[in-house]
């Protein structure tokens, strides 16, 4: 059995790193999972991946060693908005005119409250 380049597995984690993440807002206290936009699959991915590799003349990984590192290496799902905004953020964003001026600083308010969290968050890992 061949032994794969650890500079080929450096390579995908740094690619994986790279992916934008997305904080999930009402779950964010359930799950320490981080996500990212469920616009791609795994595969557009690796083949993003695999294009960048080739226009900078490295070697890529196969796709059943990048979805083998993205599957158990890391704590990262696609992010699907299901139940991922609470009440009040809801009816903020969907509301308009005198009624958004009525929700604004209860709505700024949990924003920061939000924020503060997260920032709790951060600093304790």
């Amino acid at each position: 059995m061949e032994k794969i380049d650890d500079d080929i597995k450096n390579e995908v984690r740094a690619h994986i790193n790279s992916i934008p993440r997305i904080e999930s807002h009402y779950l964010r206290a359930q799950t320490c999972k981080e996500f990212i936009e469920g616009g791609k699959t795994i595969a557009e991915l690796h083949r993003d991946d695999k294009l960048q590799c080739e226009a900078d003349g490295k070697p890529f990984a196969n796709y059943h060693l990048y979805s083998d590192i993205f599957n158990t290496k890391f704590n990262i799902s696609f992010f699907i908005p299901k139940k991922d905004q609470c009440n009040l953020c809801y009816l903020y964003n969907n509301a308009i005119g005198d009624e958004k001026e009525e929700l604004q600083s209860e709505y700024y308010e949990h924003q920061e409250e939000k924020n503060c969290l997260e920032l709790k968050r951060t600093t304790t890992k």
